[in-house]
């Protein structure tokens, strides 16, 4: 399942595009031309990743936030 979260900046220009696939999270950022700037992948489905619940919650967050 993909869910995609756009927030653009405060002159409407360039956009963090949060983006969950499958139990993965991706932060964005997008500049103003349309290009990629900046990525950093949560990748939660990993044995290893100890914070997950915390991501998750950081996800549900910026989704109320975003609606607001």
């Amino acid at each position: 399942m993909e869910s995609n979260i756009v927030i653009p900046d405060c002159r409407g220009k360039e956009f963090l595009v949060c983006k969950r696939k499958g139990g993965d999270y991706e932060l964005r950022f997008i500049n103003g031309k349309g290009e990629t700037v900046f990525v950093f992948w949560f990748a939660v489905k990993s044995p290893v990743f100890q914070n997950s619940k915390l991501i998750s919650k950081l996800f549900e967050l910026i989704s109320e936030l975003a609606v607001h």
